[in-house]
């Protein structure tokens, strides 16, 4: 019954990338494990919603900010 999924996935799927500010629709290259299995994952999403009713979208993260100590 799910009908919308936004799925959490990453800049690495752009791997290096030539241009930078890297465009959405730049060529995507992972370089390492982590960056193909979340495009793989979308991949996915993009071929179940040619055969079943379901929206995805997918957010590419690029450095998540954390709190460095001083």
């Amino acid at each position: 019954g799910v009908k919308h999924f936004i799925f959490s996935s990453t800049a690495a799927t752009y791997g290096i990338p030539e241009e930078s500010p890297i465009h959405e629709r730049a060529p995507k290259n992972p370089i390492n494990p982590y960056g193909m299995s979340k495009l793989m994952t979308e991949i996915m999403l993009a071929d179940v919603a040619q055969v079943q009713p379901i929206n995805s979208f997918a957010l590419r993260y690029f450095t998540v900010p954390a709190a460095i100590p001083l």
